[in-house]
């Protein structure tokens, strides 16, 4: 059973493709939107002073080397990174800024460049990835990728010279999002589940696309 009931919860969430409003997700995605829509003008405000902790934070953790937040690990994962790193995330910060508040340069902040990126992209990727990352583990960690992996094993590397669990990546980003394949990937290359090679292939070859965009496009070219 503790293999059984979060595996089906998790099958549910992520796998199952829902039709809402003439529009093909999975329940996760049905939970991101509605919070997206609830809280969607709130975000960009709140994804800029992000950002500014993000880059404040690797300011600190680098001036402070023996200070008590290089004691915790969460924060130095967040924070501990390069100089070039930190340098690009000022400079998201400065631009989320001139975004905000329409300041600047008006190819910065213009609706066609940084009101896409801050209003439009960061608010479905911010939910998308809330939703992602508590719910993950009923993928992960209970033994489905395992389980189903050893039966499909013989189908994905031949085909596409990759381990059995990536099926479960597959199918994740092509009924519902390709953000929840790219974030399965991204975990399961950290926890040495695949190459680089491997996290690649699935990166950008089955998260390129989902049902849902194939949908748009089809209906945008009139098939």
């Amino acid at each position: 059973m503790k293999f059984l009931i979060p595996s089906l919860i998790g099958v549910l969430l992520f796998l199952v493709p829902i039709s809402v409003n003439d529009t093909v997700t999975i329940g996760l995605g049905v939970m991101a939107d509605g919070l997206q829509a609830a809280i969607g003008p709130m975000v960009p405000g709140f994804m800029t002073a992000v950002l500014w902790i993000s880059a404040l934070g690797g300011v600190i953790v680098r001036l402070l080397p023996n200070s008590v937040y290089q004691k915790s690990i969460a924060i130095m994962a967040i924070f501990d990174v390069g100089t070039f790193w930190i340098i690009l995330r000022f400079i998201g910060a400065i631009f989320a800024v001139m975004t905000l508040w329409s300041i600047g340069p008006e190819v910065v902040w213009s609706d066609l460049t940084g009101v896409v990126v801050l209003y439009d992209l960061v608010s479905v990727l911010m939910v998308w990835f809330l939703f992602a990352s508590l719910f993950m583990p009923l993928l992960l960690e209970f033994g489905l990728m395992d389980f189903i992996g050893a039966m499909v094993r013989k189908v994905m590397n031949p085909l596409f010279q990759l381990p059995g669990r990536s099926s479960v990546d597959a199918m994740a980003s092509w009924m519902g999002s390709g953000t929840v394949g790219v974030l399965l990937t991204t975990q399961q290359y950290e926890q040495g589940y695949y190459t680089k090679k491997e996290a690649s292939i699935i990166a950008t070859n089955f998260s390129i696309a989902s049902i849902a965009f194939s949908l748009v496009i089809a209906r945008f070219l009139s098939i």
